[in-house]
């Protein structure tokens, strides 16, 4: 699987998908599934950003997240942007809860960019 932007190329040859979670509280909330996640010891992300791209789901005695990469929201929702074409994170297709709000969030704030 190849996603790719103008600023970012990440393959994966494994069967896993490349999956989101955004920043809530002291940890990630992922996108699809609303489990509530860390990025894993191991990693090399030095900040916090507010969305993360991942590979790997680790269970143990918490969820982690590994093989990050931050990701900006706006990226996610533009439709002439990185993945938002598939119409993956069309806010329309959540249901109400944490992660729709936050598309929704970054949708508005994609879309205040472009007006600017």
């Amino acid at each position: 699987m190849q996603v790719s932007c103008s600023l970012v190329s990440v393959t994966s040859s494994r069967t896993d998908t490349l999956q989101i979670a955004y920043k809530k509280d002291k940890g990630y909330m992922t996108i699809k599934d609303d489990q509530v996640v860390s990025v894993h010891p191991s990693s090399v992300l030095s900040t916090e950003p507010e969305w993360i791209l991942y590979n790997e789901f680790v269970l143990t005695t918490r969820n982690y997240v590994r093989t990050v990469t931050d990701v900006k929201g706006q990226w996610l929702v533009d439709p002439e942007g990185w993945v938002g074409k598939s119409g993956y994170f069309d806010p329309s297709t959540f249901r109400p809860g944490p992660a729709k709000k936050a598309i929704e969030k970054a949708l508005a704030k994609a879309s205040k960019k472009k007006r600017a």
